[in-house]
């Protein structure tokens, strides 16, 4: 059996220079194997009889043995002086991987002969008022905390409506977009949590705490970990007066990106639990910088669709022929995003772009396919690829001279 702590060199954060967007495959999300032998809950559920979860037998296998009620139970234990509630996600040996009740993801490391105690039969994500609650006090007096139907922002105190409502506009356009795409999203599971912090010294002081890493041209992240998408003021203290202003949100394309890609790991276009070949998910998330996708209901022209920096780039390099032969390796394996960064985000704008236009029918099915994928496992190179050319075909010369006479010679 491979343990989940071995595979955390497969998923570090990701520490991409000069890139405005973190994926945080942090190391607390990780790995393979799930809970095994786990007693039930409490038939009287209104009864508050707790029950534990002990240690069991595993065998090997490439594919982790799903629990039936993992997922469904709430549970709680103490661990470094702390006491962790939510639901078991998984189990290995020593390792668990623990959800709490604000979708943030917990890897820890305890006793296998540790119970674990059944608190509810039941698992109940927060509200956005019993969150909003959790935040003020995590933030503090510094900080307001807001709440719309779906997000709970914290953010600067004051002008609660300026810093709240520009994201349930989003999930608004990001809805209607995929309505009229034609794909059903999934419901979302928590409420959506934003963090706006008061300024740039704040906003690297929590990136080194979250994410480990300092970079100046970070204005923004979203956190698979965590779940939450973190920004900062950048005007601090300066204000433009209320009637001059437009949403401060689509004044920041990595806002933007970043709040793309919260919602489609909370909406079923990715999986939180299985992450994406990074191509799609950066992809994916560029196309909503562009205002026909993130302000679909007033813009919906193919036009106002393509992204104009990214299609500007895409032309140089086409022009330029410093493209050719890169999509296989983009689509292969992650590697071009380290070693060129600014080429693979572009391109994998472009590659996604054009499937979304052209051939919409296999993306829509090949998006279900990856976001289906067995939780916890590491997708081997072989089956991303398989993955892709059962969808598209295996003629990437062909692929790539269409969207070069899409993007170029029309």
């Amino acid at each position: 059996m491979q343990r989940i702590s071995k595979l955390i060199s497969l998923l570090l954060p990701l520490k991409l220079l000069g890139v405005a967007l973190l994926l945080c495959w942090s190391g607390e999300l990780c790995g393979q194997q799930t809970i095994a032998g786990q007693q039930t809950a409490s038939p009287n559920p209104s009864r508050p009889e707790t029950q534990s979860i002990g240690d069991t037998d595993q065998t090997d296998s490439e594919t982790p043995k799903q629990s039936v009620d993992s997922r469904s139970v709430t549970v709680r234990f103490p661990h470094d002086g702390a006491t962790y509630i939510g639901r078991l996600l998984a189990r290995s040996g020593n390792t668990v991987v623990l959800q709490r009740r604000d979708g943030d993801l917990k890897y820890l490391e305890i006793p296998a002969d540790k119970k674990i105690e059944i608190l509810s039969s039941t698992f109940e994500p927060h509200s956005p008022e019993s969150l909003k609650v959790q935040l003020q006090e995590e933030f503090g007096s510094r900080y307001e905390v807001s709440t719309t139907d779906r997000c709970v922002v914290v953010h600067p105190i004051g002008e609660s409506e300026y810093w709240a409502n520009p994201f349930e506009a989003f999930i608004d356009n990001f809805e209607y977009y995929f309505e009229q795409f034609d794909y059903e999203l999934a419901d979302a599971p928590f409420p959506y949590v934003v963090i706006v912090l008061r300024s740039r010294s704040d906003f690297d002081r929590h990136m080194r705490a979250e994410v480990k890493i300092t970079n100046r041209n970070v204005t923004g992240f979203y956190s698979v970990h965590s779940n939450r998408m973190v920004t900062y003021d950048p005007l601090g203290k300066v204000r433009i007066p209320s009637e001059k202003r437009r949403s401060w949100l689509y004044d920041s394309q990595t806002v933007l990106h970043e709040s793309a890609h919260q919602l489609a790991f909370n909406r079923g276009i990715h999986n939180r639990l299985a992450p994406p070949p990074l191509w799609l998910s950066e992809g994916f998330a560029t196309l909503f910088e562009a205002r026909g996708f993130n302000q679909a209901r007033d813009f919906g022209s193919l036009k106002e669709r393509a992204n104009r920096p990214r299609l500007t780039r895409l032309r140089n390099l086409y022009r330029g022929e410093r493209i050719e032969g890169k999509l296989a390796k983009l689509l292969t394996d992650d590697r071009l995003f380290q070693t060129d960064t600014e080429l693979a985000y572009t391109l994998a704008w472009g590659v996604t772009f054009y499937l979304s236009e052209k051939k919409p029918e296999k993306f829509r099915e090949y998006l279900r396919a990856d976001a289906g994928r067995t939780n916890f496992r590491t997708q081997p190179t072989n089956e991303r690829v398989e993955l892709f050319v059962n969808h598209f075909g295996s003629d990437i010369k062909q692929l790539e001279a269409e969207m070069k006479e899409f993007y170029v010679e029309k």
